[in-house]
């Protein structure tokens, strides 16, 4: 099917494309993307992002409680479980686990401090520059916690359920890729 000369032009496309084999080369890394690669860090496709898995999570806990342990609702984990909703990482901590206030403390004395933890999970990037599933830290009650950009807000578990805060509460940023 013709439409007007669009298919002539489309051919003059192609045959710019084949014929420069960089240009070739950095489009067939997108050719294969679908839905399904949304939400999965590999090395030829960055991040996708899956914004949609990320605002059912923060839904799923805009009710739920603070509560202390690995894979429960304290900071470190409601950022952790975050980051597995938007990308599809998993990030593990050197494998810590923890169930009370004293055991993250020792976990996190153990690593160094919250920063440093979260440091050798992710890559730290400008405030300014943070997208949403981003981990940011804000100061709190008990000083520094993390929370999870959403956009214009930052989301982290409060006591009777997700507490919010603007963007610019943030002081230091993580990419979740």
């Amino acid at each position: 099917m013709k439409l007007g000369g669009s298919s002539r032009r489309l051919a003059t496309v192609e045959q710019l494309l084949s014929s420069n084999a960089a240009a070739k080369h950095a489009t067939s890394r997108f050719t294969s993307i679908s839905t399904k690669d949304i939400g999965k860090c590999t090395d030829d496709l960055k991040c996708m992002r899956d914004y949609i898995a990320l605002h059912a999570f923060i839904s799923q806990r805009s009710a739920m409680p603070f509560a202390w342990g690995y894979n429960r609702n304290d900071c470190v984990s409601f950022a952790a479980a975050a980051v597995l909703a938007a990308t599809g990482r998993e990030i593990g901590f050197g494998g810590a686990r923890w169930h009370t206030a004293s055991g993250a403390a020792r976990v996190l004395k153990r690593l160094g401090g919250l920063q440093a933890a979260v440091d050798r999970e992710l890559t730290r990037v400008a405030v300014p520059f943070a997208q949403r599933g981003d981990v940011v830290a804000v100061v709190g009650a008990r000083g520094l916690l993390l929370a999870v950009v959403e956009g214009d807000t930052v989301a982290g578990p409060g006591p009777l359920g997700i507490m919010r805060l603007p963007r610019t509460a943030s002081l230091i940023a993580w990419g979740a890729e």
